[in-house]
């Protein structure tokens, strides 16, 4: 770079400056940009484990979610190819423990015995005559 600067017309202590100043700026910007993507990096890496931080405590089924967070502790997690190590387990014992269980929502029982009629089910099929149906009851 030097001779091109020469070529246009700088002497050779002038360019050397030149190409100093030059090269002290790059690297600067270099050192920058490093420093950039590596905040970007780990942005991206914060809203990934957020991401699956969440969605590991909806799958939970838990009721308060606010609630939920407050109680998980984080510095137990580890965060490895998207997978959160850690929240099973602590979700496990909230959902165990007496005082927090009420958090989640348990198993409804299923009904059993008669079932809802659908919508334009018709209690005429299986050819019963208005007053035999009125009997049944």
């Amino acid at each position: 770079m030097i001779g091109k600067l020469m070529q246009l017309g700088l002497d050779e202590e002038t360019a050397k400056k030149v190409n100093g100043v030059f090269e002290e700026s790059l690297n600067q910007k270099q050192k920058e940009l490093e420093e950039l993507e590596k905040a970007k990096a780990e942005e991206i890496g914060k809203i990934k484990f957020e991401s699956a931080f969440e969605m590991g405590l909806m799958k939970s089924g838990c009721k308060n979610l606010r609630v939920l967070r407050a109680l998980i502790n984080r510095d137990e997690l580890s965060f490895e190819n998207g997978v959160i190590g850690g929240l099973d387990e602590q979700l496990a014992a909230l959902e165990a423990d007496s005082e927090t269980s009420f958090l989640f929502e348990k198993d409804t029982p299923k009904l059993v015995g008669m079932s809802i009629a659908e919508e334009g089910a018709d209690f005429f099929d299986e050819g019963l005559t208005y007053e035999e149906l009125c009997r049944m009851q």
